[in-house]
Formats: C-alpha cells, sequence, structure tokens
C-alpha cells in the first residue's frame, strides 16, 4: 500500500490474489515527496507479514514507526537523523489499534517527543520490554498513563533522561 499523508496502514493477506503477489515484495511506503520510510510489509520470498507501520508527525520532519510479525514496535525520525513525533494523547496513538500486538518496544535516536507522550503504549498488554533511550522529552509535559494496562511489562530502560511535569498514573496496571 502507498499512502500519501496517511498515518498508518495494514495489510489484509486473506483478501489478496497470490497470483499477483508471489515473488513479489509489498511495501507499506509513507511519503509526502519529500521524505520516504519503507519497510516490507510481506514478502513472498521469506513468507514473513509485518502487522502496520506508518508516521507520527509532521511530514518530513516527523517519526516513521513500525510493527514488525514478532511483535516488535520501532519508531525512528522519518529523515535524517532527527524527528518529532505528533503530540500522542489517549485517543492519538497512531499504533493504537495494534497495541495488543506488540511485545518490544524501541525508540531510536533522534526521536523527540512534540509535547506528550501521554498513552504511548498504553493498552500494550503484551508488551515486555521497552527501551526508550533514544527518546528526547525536553519538550514533553505529559508523560501521564504511558504505559497504562501494559500487565506484562518487566522491563524499561533509557529512562533516566526522561522529563515532564505530568507523569501520573503511567504505570497504572503494569
Amino acid at each position: 500500500a502507498k499512502i500519501a499523508g496517511a498515518t498508518s496502514a495494514s495489510l489484509n493477506l486473506a483478501a489478496l490474489d497470490a497470483s499477483t503477489v508471489v515473488g513479489k515484495r509489498l511495501f507499506c511506503e509513507v511519503t509526502d515527496g519529500n521524505g520516504l520510510y519503507t519497510t516490507s510489509l510481506w514478502s513472498a520470498a521469506t513468507g514473513i507479514v509485518n502487522i502496520a507501520c506508518g508516521t507520527s508527525g509532521d511530514a518530513t520532519t516527523g517519526c516513521a514507526w513500525t510493527i514488525d510479525h514478532a511483535g516488535a514496535f520501532v519508531v525512528a525520525p522519518l529523515a535524517g537523523s532527527l524527528g518529532t513525533l505528533g503530540a500522542l494523547a489517549w485517543n492519538a496513538v497512531p499504533w493504537s489499534p495494534y497495541a495488543q500486538q506488540i511485545v518490544s518496544a524501541t525508540v531510536r535516536p533522534g526521536v523527540a517527543a512534540g509535547g506528550s507522550v501521554q498513552s504511548m503504549f498504553s493498552g500494550c498488554t503484551k508488551l515486555e520490554s521497552a527501551n526508550l533511550a533514544g527518546l528526547s522529552t525536553p519538550k514533553a509535559a505529559d508523560m501521564m498513563a504511558m504505559f497504562s494496562g501494559c500487565s506484562s511489562l518487566k522491563q524499561v530502560a533509557g529512562v533516566s533522561g526522561l522529563a515532564a511535569s505530568k507523569a501520573e498514573q503511567m504505570f497504572q496496571g503494569c
């Protein structure tokens, strides 16, 4: 699926005609013409199916995210070495439809919070580990409920540099 200005994409393999995709790769491309983040959603050669991918923030200076076939969530700068997430809130987390499929989370270096990371991983009931070492939070005013409901969470790395004025219920239900 090629999506201009989209925030997420997923693939319904059941709807595909196998004769049209044999030997080919399907990609999730999120672009505005200036920046491009591409991740393979499915490869006929390997049979690997990734769950979803998309963007958060501005189309050129934002971040791209993907959830691979094993449930590994990764967010990274969309273009270059710096990217800013869009403001996240309980009803505005682009990967939330896939929350229950996320097992691990990694924030790559150069990702900046864009005002709020509220509910960033809320409802990720299978999330066991998160590495936030790449997340810069000087502009983050709100980390409320960031891991709320993450009942399988065992480890969070890279939190020593995080700063926000609101962090209530950050680990509620963990």
